[in-house]
């Protein structure tokens, strides 16, 4: 395992940004850094061994800093869309920022994906680890209790990256981190309905007209939305999959395959709900590695995570965490070759 850190820039108040770029001995490069704990690069060889860059982003800080969707980077406290930017704790309501017109969306306007993390690395001959710590304090984005957040990033030399979630707060919560990493396994030449892709559920949430939550889940075979066997990725999608099984099995809950390079992603997690979405909202203004621009549909993001507007929900699984609680999750991704 090859590591290598460098400076990425500089923050607008001088503190700088550090990247790591890293490289299995299987061939797979991957760069992250600690602004937003972003992955802003993955490197993969093709069947015959050509590499290209596979994962939205960019090669310097500055864009970063602009406005972006969300590439690569750690998304909370709380991923995905609350309804009507608040919630009730033990009967008192908290006002979160509203962001998203008059909904809350990943973490709010200054949310996990723009703050700058303590880091710290571990590095064997198998693997390397990137140990990532933020403290968000009592009421930021509207949110209530110190937050003391840790995010481990595990790459192996087989290829899989092991991501690891953990939190602790002083005061009741909301919690629900992801990753919101965009993919195209084809390197970017096609959109992504060249992809194929296999998801283990069978049920999806039901939205409202701003994409919230209702609290309806939707069979997946009734409304051409079944992914249980391999089919193409289908255009628009930005849908959270309601997981088969229970959280805990970690066998592989979401497959995404480009048959002409080969490669495959496979995904295991101990979260119940997966967002796909497949870059509805990219235009082609954004331009990334080696000059792409990133065209409408153009990237899927697969996300794991809580089930989206729980907060409001009584029936979905709690986002709640209360002190003497930890949150923790872990998300598997596989990188590999099909022959």
């Amino acid at each position: 395992m090859k590591v290598t850190e460098r400076i990425f820039g500089k923050m607008p108040d001088g503190r700088e940004v550090k990247i790591f770029d890293l490289e299995t001995s299987a061939g797979l490069g991957m760069s992250i850094t600690n602004y937003g704990c972003i992955i802003t690069s993955v490197r993969m060889p093709d069947r015959n061994g050509r590499v290209e860059e596979i994962a939205a982003g960019f090669p310097q800080l500055d864009p970063y800093l602009g406005e972006h969707p969300y590439f690569g980077a750690i998304v909370g406290r709380v991923a995905n869309r609350i309804g009507g930017a608040s919630f009730q704790i033990d009967g008192k309501e908290y006002k979160i920022s509203a962001n998203k017109g008059k909904d809350h969306l990943h973490g709010g306007f200054e949310g996990f994906d723009r703050k700058l993390w303590d880091c710290e690395t571990e590095v064997a001959e198998s693997e390397a680890r990137l140990i990532f710590r933020y403290t968000s304090p009592h009421l930021e984005e509207g949110y209530p209790g110190n937050l003391r957040c840790e995010v481990v990033y595990s790459l192996l030399d087989n290829n899989t990256l092991w991501m690891t979630f953990s939190a602790e707060t002083d005061a009741p919560t909301h919690v629900n981190l992801t990753n919101h990493g965009y993919y195209n396994l084809g390197g970017f030449k096609n959109d992504v309905t060249d992809h194929k892709l296999r998801i283990h559920a069978s049920s999806f949430l039901e939205l409202n007209d701003e994409l919230i939550a209702t609290g309806k889940m939707l069979d997946c075979a009734e409304n051409d939305m079944d992914f249980r066997n391999f089919s193409n990725v289908k255009l628009p999608m930005d849908h959270c999959f309601v997981m088969d099984d229970h959280p805990e099995k970690m066998q592989p809950k979401v497959q995404l395959i480009h048959e002409a390079s080969g490669r495959r992603l496979s995904i295991r997690s101990t979260q119940p709900g997966l967002q796909v979405y497949t870059g509805n909202y990219l235009d082609g203004t954004l331009i990334g590695h080696d000059n792409i621009a990133y065209q409408q549909y153009s990237a899927i993001c697969l996300e794991t995570q809580g089930l989206p507007n729980s907060a409001n929900i009584r029936e979905f699984p709690s986002t709640l965490l209360r002190p003497g609680e930890k949150y923790e999750h872990m998300v598997f991704y596989h990188f590999d070759v099909m022959k």
